[in-house]
């Protein structure tokens, strides 16, 4: 003969059952929730949300010291935010679409190249991943900027920094 119900029987089966409610739903929740993207690895830095790339042109990553630039391909191109001469703070000019480096003049195209100054060379690039969307840069992988003397593209207005 079965041993009769108690009131703290009951009790007990219906916290074990809110319990194991509570711990499916959590489960449920943690699947259906969209988790962000891990980095790539170690030193990476997120970037921003490629539609967020795409709709500015140009976004400052402050994580990371750098610039990400939309070329219209998948993958956005990572400019380091520091001139290659003595490591001064690099600007990006809305007006001209430029970079230029307020602390002595020089100047970089859309895509970081050399144009004007005593620059050495175009803006340094960083290594760039695109994972769900979201571009991530890598800080520590760095390719110099190009040479001087290669072509560039005229600015759309008026510099920032005038000199």
């Amino acid at each position: 003969m079965p041993a009769p119900r108690t009131r703290g029987g009951a009790l007990l089966r219906i916290m074990v059952l809110v319990a194991a409610l509570s711990v499916g739903a959590a489960i449920v929740l943690v699947v259906t929730i969209r988790v962000p993207p891990a980095a790539p690895g170690p030193g990476w830095v997120r970037g921003a949300a490629m539609s967020v790339v795409r709709a500015r042109g140009v976004v400052r990553v402050s994580a990371a010291t750098a610039f990400l630039v939309d070329t219209g391909r998948p993958t956005p191109l990572a400019l380091s935010a520091r001139s290659p001469q003595l490591g001064e703070t690099v600007i990006h000019c809305g007006t001209s679409g430029w970079f230029e480096d307020p602390m002595h003049g020089s100047k970089f195209d859309p895509l970081g190249r050399y144009v004007v100054g005593p620059a050495p060379r175009g803006l340094d690039r960083f290594a760039v991943r695109v994972l769900d969307g979201v571009a991530w840069i890598d800080p520590s992988a760095v390719t110099p900027g190009p040479p001087r003397g290669m072509p560039t593209i005229d600015p759309a207005g008026p510099f920032c920094v005038q000199g």
